[in-house]
């Protein structure tokens, strides 16, 4: 009987706390993160039907790369939104100031 081995890595749950271990998969796979967090989170198509102005979750999409990409909103300013979100930055958690108006941001989902 073979043992699986988890991988993980040690990062930031938050930039202002102390570090806990977040798995591989979900520091490289932006919609895992997200429904690690929002576990009622659907799958994409459904997400992708069902956007709206405001939510919980940004939706990305990048046309280049032909690439959804999801993060969670922690705060909505006057010109930008907040974004937490893994894979952005390969197999990296971060947060990134997003503007209003930026191409990429396709809409939003709540969950």
């Amino acid at each position: 009987m073979e043992k699986e081995l988890e991988l993980t890595v040690l990062v930031s749950e938050n930039p202002f706390t102390d570090k806990v271990k977040t798995p591989v998969f979900i520091l490289c796979n932006c919609w895992a993160y997200v429904k690690s967090k929002h576990s009622s989170l659907p799958g994409t198509n459904y997400i992708l039907s069902h956007l709206s102005d405001h939510g919980s979750v940004a939706v990305f999409y990048y046309p280049k790369v032909d690439l959804h990409h999801y993060g969670i909103v922690l705060y909505e300013h006057d010109d930008y939104y907040v974004i937490e979100e893994t894979n952005y930055t390969s197999c990296t958690k971060g947060l990134r100031n997003v503007p209003k108006d930026d191409p990429s941001l396709i809409g939003f989902f709540d969950v």
